[in-house]
């Protein structure tokens, strides 16, 4: 348990670790496109410089080895890392990633965002090298793939000394007794889990495969519980795609502002059922045809009811 710190979400923890560890003096590179909470800590919060790894259309909008080894050599303070990577969906397998810490320079800290590995192979968690290592630490959310949104509960997994560091600074009773409940029997039902992930892989194809089938539209391949997408260059944009979505029942978000180079046609869609994700093929379809300054066309699938409303995964 030295090596464990439970916290009231993700972003509990990353307020906590990285005011702690970080000052405007700091130097930290992240990713780009990546969850925008930490840029928002990182720039805004603490004020510290910032470097970012652009990601590629090119290359599939994955992290490559070479560069972000190549970028990792500049003494940094802090690398963030998440992998999978939100909006991308994009795995940096482990071994890789192994590598490459150990290449880096000594004194520089890494911080691995976990919140979507367990939509992986069972074995792509970084938690077992974080452990045992000296400035590694795998900070996981419970609220995606455990279903546990909105009660709170994360965990930071890395060596006893910067867990302890944080532990001495973390109040009592982070997380509520409700969270905890819950956290606690998630994890002790991990033949349920490993079945839902494998039916997220499953959805996520068939989702996929569907968008696909919309004239224009590009689709990402992915490993989470969503899908990033590029809306056709000859249509609206992501913001006006996703008012028609709202106003026909659907929710997806606009994955624009996550990076600076995701341009303005970047959306992030979630793995449903079957069923709905048949239904969020048709009212995007529907969305992205419908002309300019005209009422919403009749849907080809019916409007999501209030209950599968979805922001993102």
């Amino acid at each position: 348990m030295s090596s464990i710190l439970a916290g009231a979400g993700s972003s509990d923890l990353i307020f906590l670790a990285l005011r702690h560890w970080l000052s405007a003096s700091s130097r930290v590179l992240i990713l780009d496109p990546t969850y925008g909470e930490y840029a928002h800590v990182l720039e805004r919060v603490i004020g510290c410089t910032v470097d970012r790894l652009t990601l590629s259309a090119a290359g599939g909008w994955q992290v490559v080895p070479a560069e972000l080894e190549a970028g990792a050599r500049h003494a940094y303070d802090l690398v963030v890392l998440v992998n999978p990577n939100s909006p991308t969906g994009a795995l940096l397998p482990p071994p890789a990633l192994e590598v490459i810490i150990r290449k880096a320079p000594a004194n520089t800290r890494w911080w691995i965002d976990e919140t979507y590995v367990d939509y992986c192979a069972p074995d792509q968690s970084l938690e077992p090298f974080a452990a045992s290592s000296h400035n590694t630490v795998v900070c996981k959310s419970m609220s995606k793939a455990y279903a546990l949104s909105g009660l709170r509960a994360a965990y930071l997994c890395g060596p006893s000394r910067l867990i302890g560091e944080l532990r001495h600074l973390s109040p009592p009773w982070s997380v509520g007794l409700l969270a905890q409940v819950a956290a606690v029997a998630a994890l002790q039902d991990a033949p349920y889990y490993l079945a839902r992930y494998a039916e997220t892989g499953r959805l996520r194809a068939g989702l996929a495969a569907g968008l696909a089938t919309i004239h224009g539209l590009s689709v990402v391949p992915g490993v989470a519980n969503f899908l990033l997408a590029f809306l056709p260059p000859e249509g609206p944009a992501a913001a006006e795609v996703v008012r028609r979505c709202s106003s026909r029942g659907l929710f997806v978000r606009d994955a624009s502002p996550m990076g600076t180079c995701l341009g303005d046609r970047a959306i992030r869609i979630a793995v449903k059922d079957a069923a709905t994700n048949v239904r969020i093929v048709a009212i995007l379809r529907d969305a992205i045809a419908e002309p300019p300054g005209r009422q919403p066309l009749p849907s080809s699938g019916a409007p999501l009811p209030r209950q599968e409303f979805l922001v993102e995964g």
